[in-house]
Parts: structure tokens; C-alpha cells; sequence
């Protein structure tokens, strides 16, 4: 089992490095994560409900009398309904088939939680993510999810943890050092 490590930096700041070893599952949960969260997904929606309005409208010799009316709405919302759960599911099998074959998923991940930000470090490449720059965290049951840019997460999955503690540990020191960030970023503003 895999788990975060605690350790001592030169100037005395404690470090939390954490070890990730992605399994499909991570990237099935961070796909079932974003699909809810995608403009793209939304806007799909919005012009299938409306394509399908619009040709119902066409399709009828009285469109806007009300049963004709009542009739397309309601055949436009339950097209709508199955059409839903089709496109949130094709785009939680795309992005998590997209992710699984990345050199991001086949790697083990290292992750460092420092003073700087979250430090990714893997064989083939090392980022630092600076606190200003992530918009938002997340826990689930599962996993942690960051978000440096839009639909975009680093994912830290429950397993890498060798205790629930460690688990709430990690969670508790990113939220405190965001926080943290935006309260300076809010007061070189004023």
C-alpha cells in the first residue's frame, strides 16, 4: 500500500509527499467528477432539446396552438431526458479512456504538498502548482480532486493514504494553504 509521507524540509516546514499509482477507477470517478461540471456537455443539451423543438414546430400545421405546443414541449422533454444520462455517459467513457492512456496515467506520481504549492513529480516531468493558481478543491469519499484549470484535476485517490487520518490530514493542509493564498492575493488587491 502506498502512503503519504511526512518530512522535515531545510527550513524546518513539514512536507507532505504523497505516492499515486492510477488505476483506471481514478480516471471512471474523475470523468464521472467533470461530466456533471462541462459547459460543452450543457450546451450539447441545450441545442439537442432545441433542434428537437424546432422540428417538432416545423413538423406541425399548428405549432403554436396550445395542445400542439403542450405536445412538442413534452416530446422535447423527454428527449431530453434519455438523451441526458447517453451524452453524460459517452463523455465519462471518453475521458476516462483519454486519461488511462497518458503517460499521466501509466506513471507513478509523486506529490509533494510545500509552502510553494502541490509539486508533481514523476519520470518524466516535475510541475510545480502554485496555490494562487488552483480554483478549487473537492473531497469525495475517493479521492481529492484539485482543480488547476477548468475541468482540469489533479486527483489524489483515498488508497494513496495509509490512514483515513493521513487521508483528512492532506485534505485540511491544501484547503488551509488555498485559503491561505487567496486571503494574500485579496489583500495585495486593495
Amino acid at each position: 500500500m502506498m502512503s503519504a509521507r511526512h518530512v522535515q524540509a531545510e527550513n524546518n516546514n513539514s512536507v507532505t509527499t504523497i505516492i499515486v499509482r492510477y488505476k483506471t477507477s481514478d480516471f471512471l470517478r474523475l470523468a464521472l467528477h467533470t461530466a456533471p461540471r462541462s459547459a460543452a456537455l450543457k450546451w450539447a443539451m441545450l441545442g439537442a432539446a432545441a433542434v428537437v423543438f424546432a422540428t417538432n414546430c416545423h413538423q406541425s400545421k399548428a405549432p403554436w396552438e396550445p395542445a400542439t405546443l403542450i405536445s412538442n414541449l413534452i416530446t422535447t422533454a423527454l428527449f431530453s431526458i434519455v438523451y441526458l444520462p447517453i451524452m453524460a455517459g459517452l463523455a465519462v467513457l471518453i475521458g476516462a479512456l483519454r486519461n488511462r492512456r497518458s503517460a499521466f496515467g501509466t506513471e507513478s506520481q509523486s506529490y509533494s504538498i510545500t509552502d510553494g504549492g502541490l509539486t508533481r513529480q514523476s519520470p518524466s516531468s516535475e510541475t510545480l502548482i502554485k496555490w494562487s493558481a488552483m480554483r478549487s478543491l473537492r473531497k469525495s469519499r475517493k479521492s481529492i480532486y484539485v482543480e488547476t484549470y477548468p475541468l482540469c484535476y489533479v486527483v489524489l485517490p483515498r488508497r494513496s493514504f495509509a490512514s483515513a487520518e493521513e487521508y483528512e490530514s492532506a485534505w485540511n493542509s491544501l484547503q488551509e494553504h488555498v485559503l491561505s493564498s487567496r486571503s494574500l492575493s485579496g489583500q495585495e488587491r486593495s
